[in-house]
């Protein structure tokens, strides 16, 4: 299936985070991937990462009641990479039973998750197929409200729309032009590389 419309561009490979920024503004791929630009990240960024160290260090001694298993490996902080896929990451949370892998990641957000967010928690239920050789069909997001955990089925639908954004950003690599984008004033108020987009005009 992944043959039958992928172009992967063999010599680079996706980090998976940017599966969800490029859901977010493919510009940002641009910037950061194509031209190595690295302005301040804004501060919440550390504020997320505090928090997931948090998390992290809670969830090893909770149970797995809230993910509907009795037992399961988990593999935490799991360097994945796929070379069909030509992506790479390392997965908050992955748990292994007999016949399944579950991705995990968490968010310090309340609100749903995002599509890019669902895209990203994919791409490592998608490593973890070829790498495990076992079947994905879900995963969850832990979110900041009262532990709050948000299951997500990740069908074959969703897995190819995920296989798809990947191939995009192969193009966008491999053409090293401008993509455009349809952000809104609000993402770009977001977004570090603001200044960069010249051609972004608002009226405030």
């Amino acid at each position: 299936m992944i043959s039958s419309f992928m172009k992967i561009h063999a010599s680079y490979s996706i980090p998976v985070s940017m599966i969800r920024q490029f859901c977010f503004c493919p510009r940002i791929f641009y910037f950061e991937e194509v031209l190595s630009l690295h302005p301040e990240k804004p501060l919440w960024v550390d504020q997320g990462v505090a928090y997931h160290f948090k998390e992290m260090s809670l969830f090893k001694r909770r149970s797995l009641k809230k993910f509907n298993l009795s037992d399961a490996i988990k593999h935490y902080e799991l360097p994945m990479y796929s070379e069909l896929l030509s992506i790479h990451g390392k997965a908050d949370l992955l748990l292994e039973t007999d016949e399944f892998i579950i991705p995990v990641e968490i968010k310090t957000q309340t609100s749903k998750p995002s599509r890019g967010q669902i895209y990203q928690l994919c791409a490592y239920g998608l490593i973890g197929e070829l790498q495990f050789k076992k079947k994905c069909s879900k995963g969850f997001f832990l979110l900041k409200t009262k532990d709050k955990t948000f299951p997500v089925s990740l069908t074959e639908e969703v897995k190819n729309d995920v296989k798809k954004v990947i191939n995009n950003i192969h193009q966008v690599a491999c053409e090293n032009i401008l993509p455009d984008t349809s952000a809104t004033t609000n993402q770009c108020n977001q977004c570090e590389y603001i200044n960069f987009c010249n051609d972004r005009n608002f009226n405030y």
